[in-house]
């Protein structure tokens, strides 16, 4: 039960930043001091984020660099902005457009380190209405890998990292509520 006390408290606590989360993204945009440092700056801009879209027009570039910008401000571990950095390079179950393929998974580890890169890894597979059944388990916690739907068995510790980085679907934030 205390699994399920750490999480809805997690889960609280990013609630408290949700209704001001546009804001800070349009306040970051131009906020350098929240800056990724350049060097994966620069492996983003060979991986041409900076020349794909994302929504609303935007590139890529943009939106990942606004994301570790909050998680920075946040002030979440290296690890966590990290994942924030690159949390769609393999293209997720609402953004389905790939710019690093999953058979080349080795080349986003060498940037961000394995456990950064096993949290964009889930994000990336992560089927979004599977996700709140992980709120109500105590021991075993899980993903539905939406592309083969197979089951990926996750740790206390990336759940926590997944909730607290807000690399979690908005619709399962609501279960809180309950």
């Amino acid at each position: 039960m205390a699994t399920n006390t750490l999480i809805k408290n997690q889960l609280k606590n990013l609630q408290h930043f949700a209704p001001n989360i546009v804001g800070e993204f349009i306040y970051l945009w131009k906020d350098r001091q929240y800056d990724p440092p350049k060097e994966q700056r620069e492996i983003l801009k060979k991986l041409a984020t900076d020349s794909t879209e994302h929504l609303n027009k935007r590139s890529l570039y943009s939106h990942l660099l606004g994301t570790y910008r909050i998680l920075k401000k946040w002030n979440s571990s290296e690890e966590i902005c990290l994942a924030g950095l690159y949390h769609s390079i393999y293209g997720t179950y609402s953004y389905r457009k790939s710019l690093v393929n999953l058979e080349q998974r080795g080349i986003i580890k060498a940037a961000i380190g394995s456990d950064a890169e096993k949290l964009v890894y889930y994000y990336c597979l992560e089927d979004r209405k599977h996700f709140s059944y992980n709120f109500e388990q105590v021991n075993e916690f899980k993903l539905i890998n939406y592309r083969d739907n197979k089951e990926i068995i996750l740790t206390q510790t990336e759940l926590s990292a997944l909730i607290s980085s807000g690399l979690i679907p908005r619709r399962s934030r609501r279960i809180i509520e309950k």
